[in-house]
């Protein structure tokens, strides 16, 4: 490269100098603009299917605009040297020009160059295709931000193509520093079920962009996992859990401003849910007896924990009812039949999944045996 302009530097760094007195923040709590340790710098990425023997330049020139038009590059001559049989040593595989196909890259720097000035990316390469892209890098108080500089991201280039001019380069912009936040407050509750798809993203505020990671991945609900989504790229928990259970983590989100910030997130996990059953098997017959107390229990099974009803309480024997046990909350047939006969019911278990099943009951009422106290008093 050529050896930098000193009366160009020090002009830029009057507009530097400039543009941060204009701004009139420090950098207080984790969020203002860094007044003392800003540095400016132009990142020229030259790509290629060629990897070896390629000629290119950095190019600037900061004469007066064409005749042409304001949008064609000065007449005054282009400062900044060739560089020779440059070796291509980054791969980059987001190239969406000319070809949407990865390359081999090179970076040239320069922080030598002014507003006004214009830029030229220029080479002679062989290969079979080529492509270049210019971003102003700023480091405020050492964190970097980078954005576009030219009109165009990635500009394509013809085979033995010598250049691109992009437009007057703009005045930078200082960025303005935040602190890491979430935009969720803490804590975060995410309720999961096992066998069933999972997924919850978690936003991340500050400038520059915070990085979001897990503190401890063991922690995560088994059969998930924590990463950037692959189209949005925003933090998410996805997985299909395995397991049922209660599960506490902790996310960081940091980029470098203050101090980094946790967001604490429990994760509970029910039970796969499982249609219900009854432990009976259909049908069922129980024996009572006119006068003497008479309790019978049903069990359903499933998840969530069905409940079980009696589909016509008209039908229960007469002096019976049909309800949870106080003591043990199981569904049961309790009470002291007053009337011989067979009576048969229905029960119906339901928990929401699939369709609710029954079970059919008979229960035979027999009259008091002979010589009994209801026999003596006529009852």
């Amino acid at each position: 490269m050529t050896t930098p302009d000193l009366r160009r530097r020090t002009r830029w760094g009057r507009i530097a100098a400039a543009l941060l007195v204009a701004a009139g923040i420090a950098l207080t709590g984790g969020v203002g603009v860094a007044s003392a340790d800003t540095a400016i710098s132009y990142h020229a990425q030259f790509c290629s299917d060629a990897k070896e023997g390629n000629n290119l330049a950095f190019q600037v020139n900061d004469g007066k605009p064409s005749d042409w038009g304001p949008w064609d590059a000065p007449e005054d001559t282009w400062h900044g040297e060739w560089m020779s049989n440059v070796r291509f040593d980054t791969w980059v595989d987001d190239i969406r020009t000319p070809y949407g196909m990865g390359m081999w890259c090179y970076t040239v720097v320069r922080s030598d160059l002014s507003e006004g000035d214009w830029i030229r990316l220029a080479r002679w390469n062989p290969a079979a295709s080529t492509a270049t892209r210019l971003t102003e890098v700023v480091k405020v108080d050492g964190v970097v931000f980078e954005r576009p500089a030219g009109a165009q991201g990635w500009a394509a280039a013809s085979p033995r193509c010598c250049s691109i001019a992009y437009e007057v380069l703009r005045a930078p912009t200082i960025p303005t520093l935040v602190s890491a936040g979430f935009a969720d407050p803490t804590p975060v509750v995410v309720t999961g079920t096992v066998g069933t798809s999972l997924s919850r993203s978690f936003t991340a505020t500050g400038s520059p962009t915070p990085a979001v990671t897990v503190v401890d991945a063991a922690k995560l609900p088994p059969g998930t996992t924590f990463a950037k989504d692959p189209v949005t790229g925003v933090p998410t928990l996805t997985g299909t859990p395995t397991t049922p259970g209660t599960f506490g983590f902790t996310l960081t989100a940091s980029n470098g401003v203050g101090t980094p910030t946790t967001l604490d997130v429990t994760s509970t996990v029910s039970p796969a849910p499982v249609a219900p059953v009854f432990a009976d098997t259909a049908p069922v017959t129980l024996t009572g007896t006119v006068g003497t107390s008479l309790s019978r229990s049903f069990t359903a099974i499933g998840t969530p924990i069905p409940a079980v009803t009696v589909v016509d309480a008209a039908k229960l024997p007469p002096g019976t009812t049909f309800a949870k046990d106080p003591v043990t909350g199981v569904p049961t047939l309790s009470g002291t039949p007053t009337a011989v006969g067979s009576y048969k019911f229905r029960l119906a278990a339901d928990n929401g999944v699939g369709a609710p099943v029954n079970l059919e009951v008979t229960v035979t009422v027999q009259s008091s045996p002979a010589g009994s106290l209801g026999s003596i008093f006529g009852s």
